[in-house]
């Protein structure tokens, strides 16, 4: 009855926690840049600066982020399906 799967819970609140949003976007940003062949490194707009809202933050990243997310959340769903198996 209360059979968990410890690690699986944790990454699990990990991925969906909002202090870890922005760090996963980098890293998603950084992995369609690999694969767009886009400048590494910080996105285009800074997401310290006050002006500007995170939606704009977001966009400003464009067809290297949507890549990468797609990327990294295949990669995420594949590496835990075999981490719980």
């Amino acid at each position: 009855m209360f059979r968990v799967n410890l690690p699986a819970m944790v990454l699990g609140t990990f991925w969906t926690n909002p202090f870890t949003i922005v760090p996963i976007y980098i890293v998603a940003y950084n992995i369609g840049s690999l694969v767009t062949g886009g400048p590494l490194g910080e996105p285009p707009l800074s997401f310290t600066d006050q002006s500007v809202g995170w939606i704009d933050w977001i966009a400003s990243m464009g067809k290297p982020l949507a890549i990468g997310l797609v990327l990294l959340g295949a990669f995420m769903a594949v590496f835990g399906y075999f981490a719980v198996r």
